[in-house]
């Protein structure tokens, strides 16, 4: 019999989590609770973003509260968050982190198993740049799941502006028809209709943009809206063959002492310590799980993602994708030691600022003897 989900509790055949807090119609805070469905895989899968949405809504948290701090008696009423500030009374944050209604309706989506989010626009004080950006805004605080303009037509140049590098696989297709205008609609259901005849992708670009073809193949991410079939992004192990773009593509950093020197034997001989992100087979950034097993820990190192690709979360999702890795081998205390990424550690992924008597003992000697001067994070994993 199939054991349930770590972190999941299974009654008659139902699989339920509670994470999280939110305020109930006093004002007082209570835990809440998920349901999940019957099906083991889909809840396993529900549970994971769940966590990492809830350590998002943990750090966005921890930024209103430094905001308020900071501007002090400056700010009167800040809408938990929203940016929106009222004069002539103050509003305090909730006494300890809770679902607000916006990280709630994704949560609802993620527990449904639903890919996306529909942002409806509000046409009488929306113009289309207020609305797309704040659909971006949703994408930088949310990275787990992703957000579906509405009101295509009316919004035509925020819709254009956020499908461009976008890539949907061809499952998906369907789902984001039921959001769009009816020539967009038909676009997509015929490049699903190719996807499933065996057509490995399809591009749909602009025509009205001068160069697009040249700029949709020479560039990875794109600058239209593909739907495929095959793999386009993911993360996999690192091979042999990989290790000299590897140290080209860490070697800026190195340069300028934000990530440790490494050698090609020094990669060969702990080759299955790392992994790289891929995007269309070309390798765009990379995480490094080493394992200390006499501690019971193990390290998040090497974390790079290349400059053309920064601000996608792919960091996070290689941070994310070793944390599974340590999970996967009883390992749930994780650390980290870093510069360049120290704000992502303590904001996004809810790491928690340490000193070096939390590393193991033949770490900490490689860490002091270096003289690098690298802040230490550490995180518990949920078993």
């Amino acid at each position: 019999m199939a054991q349930p989900v770590s972190s999941v509790s299974v009654y008659k055949g139902r699989y339920h989590r509670t994470i999280g807090k939110v305020l109930d119609e006093k004002g007082q805070t209570v835990p809440k609770k998920f349901l999940l469905g019957t099906d083991m895989a889909a809840a396993e899968v529900a549970n994971r973003l769940l966590e990492q949405l809830w350590t998002e809504v943990i750090a966005e948290h921890a930024d209103a509260e430094r905001f308020i701090r900071e501007m002090g008696d400056q700010l009167l009423d800040c809408n938990q968050i929203t940016g929106e500030v009222h004069y002539g009374r103050k509003r305090l944050l909730p006494p300890c982190v809770v679902w607000r209604a916006e990280s709630l309706a994704i949560a609802e989506a993620i527990r449904k198993g639903e890919r996306q989010v529909v942002v409806r626009a509000c046409p009488d004080r929306e113009t289309p740049d207020k609305y797309l950006e704040r659909i971006e805004g949703l994408r930088r605080n949310y990275s787990v799941i992703a957000f579906v303009p509405d009101h295509a037509e009316a919004y035509a140049a925020g819709q254009r502006a956020f499908a461009s590098q976008a890539a949907s696989m061809a499952r998906d297709a369907e789902a984001l028809a039921a959001h769009t205008d009816a020539t967009s609609a038909a676009l997509l259901r015929a490049a699903a209709t190719a996807c499933h005849r065996g057509v490995p992708r399809v591009h749909v670009l602009s025509g009205r943009r001068q160069g697009v073809l040249v700029d949709e193949l020479f560039s990875n991410e794109g600058v239209g809206t593909m739907i495929h079939a095959d793999s386009y992004r993911m993360i996999r192990a690192l091979r042999e063959e990989d290790i000299p773009e590897l140290l080209g593509m860490i070697g800026r950093s190195v340069r300028r002492t934000k990530l440790v020197e490494r050698t090609y034997e020094d990669i060969q001989s702990r080759l299955e310590d790392f992994h790289v992100m891929t995007i269309d087979d070309n390798v765009v950034g990379c995480v490094a799980l080493h394992p200390y097993p006499a501690e019971a820990c193990a390290e998040v190192a090497c974390l790079y993602v290349k400059k053309a690709h920064e601000g996608r979360g792919y960091g996070m999702e290689l941070v994310r994708h070793a944390e599974v890795i340590a999970r996967h081998h009883a390992i749930l205390r994780v650390f980290a030691l870093s510069n360049r990424a120290a704000d992502c550690f303590a904001r996004k992924l809810a790491y928690t600022p340490a000193t070096v008597e939390v590393l193991p003992q033949r770490r900490r000697a490689e860490y002091e003897a270096s003289g690098r001067d690298s802040l230490v994070f550490s995180r518990t994993l949920v078993g």
